[in-house]
């Protein structure tokens, strides 16, 4: 027995896509502000983009303890990306300000 080509592609189309496990990367945003980070702490998906905003009347840096970013001195209203490559824990902090902490998880 032989499908009708429309049968047929209608059936392909019809298969959901339990296989497909391409992820999208995303971007998420931190605001710096006077209290810290918001979020302090992050989760994502690895090649997401984190974007740090300083909204602060202060400047401030988001810089990883562990040398994988530094943003720099950012004024407000500037912002700071960084995609986020390999799966772990990034714990980072505003070199001007010690007390401000964040941590980034990638999965």
């Amino acid at each position: 027995m032989r499908l009708h080509p429309l049968i047929f592609v209608a059936s392909i189309l019809a298969i959901p896509a339990a296989h497909s496990s391409v992820h999208t990367p995303a971007s998420h945003e931190i605001t710096m502000a006077a209290d810290g980070y918001r979020p302090t702490e992050l989760a994502v998906a690895r090649g997401d983009t984190i974007v740090w905003f300083n909204t602060d009347i202060v400047t401030h840096t988001a810089t990883s303890r562990g040398g994988f970013w530094d943003s720099g001195r950012l004024k407000r209203g500037r912002r700071f990306r960084w995609v986020a490559a390999t799966p772990g824990r990034y714990p980072y902090i505003c070199s001007t300000h010690r007390g401000m902490t964040g941590t980034i998880v990638v999965r």
